[in-house]
């Protein structure tokens, strides 16, 4: 009988072990986000007097506000998807368009974190009156530099524009300068980002088309089963909405051009009200 009792502590004490190791394994585990690089929205190396870039500083403050550590490791944008099908523990910042042509868009779901626009960039000496269109059907005598596999691609494909595709959104303006392309395709931000950047003494030389092109969203995307991870995010978000966080990152990134009209999803918006 006093065996019988040993051994019956014994178990309880393993059982609260393990139930303690567990708990500690959980409270410490790190968060996995893959993405891509794309300065200034996600960033290898940190912006000097910026972050590591504005969707990824929003989305670490937002895991932040809830106790959470986040690892990003920026893989290319088909990448993005495998790492989120086949590693069950990682998440991606990015876009649905990716999920949506890997055709993998059913096994996850999303929470919208910024609307971003999509413009044409060109050279003033190119253009000196700009261009103007209604839709996109009328740039169809243009040419057009774009990153292979971004957001922007499937829409100039549908649209017939003449496009070529290169390899990061650097070579996109570099050819752009050399007039290798009438017009170059990016997000805003990170044109008013880059062109200084790459062409200090000729930031005068490049504008862009008033009108945007797109507009797309930029969403944390997870496997639908991770539903604990996701509630922890939205949780998260709201934190930062209503504390002021997710308004201060962006005007940081946006500087002096502003914050454009349409830029924060609604839900966002509504969380920033109520605070």
């Amino acid at each position: 009988m006093l065996l019988y009792k040993i051994f019956g502590l014994l178990a309880l004490n393993l059982t609260f072990l393990f139930t303690l190791c567990a708990q500690a394994y959980s409270s410490d585990e790190i968060i996995n986000i893959a993405s891509v690089e794309y300065p200034p929205i996600v960033s290898m190396q940190e912006i000097p007097g910026l972050g590591y870039g504005m969707c990824r500083d929003v989305v670490t403050e937002a895991f932040k506000a809830v106790s959470e550590d986040v690892n990003f490791t920026i893989l290319p944008m088909s990448r993005n998807v495998w790492s989120v099908v086949h590693n069950k523990g990682t998440i991606c910042l990015g876009s649905m368009v990716w999920f949506k042509r890997e055709n993998k868009d059913a096994l996850v779901d999303f929470v919208e974190i910024i609307n971003l626009n999509f413009v044409a960039y060109y050279k003033k000496k190119r253009f000196p009156d700009g261009v103007s269109y209604e839709s996109l059907k009328d740039l169809r005598g243009y040419s057009f530099g774009n990153v292979r596999g971004s957001g922007s691609q499937p829409t100039l494909e549908n649209a017939n524009l003449k496009i070529d595709l290169v390899r990061n959104i650097r070579l996109n303006f570099q050819k752009l300068s050399v007039d290798r392309m009438d017009f170059a395709v990016s997000l805003r931000v990170t044109g008013n980002y880059l062109i200084p950047k790459l062409f200090p003494d000729n930031v005068s030389e490049f504008a862009y088309l008033d009108k945007p092109l797109l507009r797309v969203a930029l969403s944390v995307i997870f496997l639908r089963k991770q539903k604990r991870i996701k509630q922890k995010f939205i949780k998260g978000l709201s934190i930062i909405a209503k504390n002021g966080t997710y308004l201060r990152i962006l005007d940081k990134y946006y500087g002096t051009a502003g914050v454009p009209e349409g830029t924060i999803p609604d839900f966002i918006k509504s969380e920033m009200e109520n605070s």
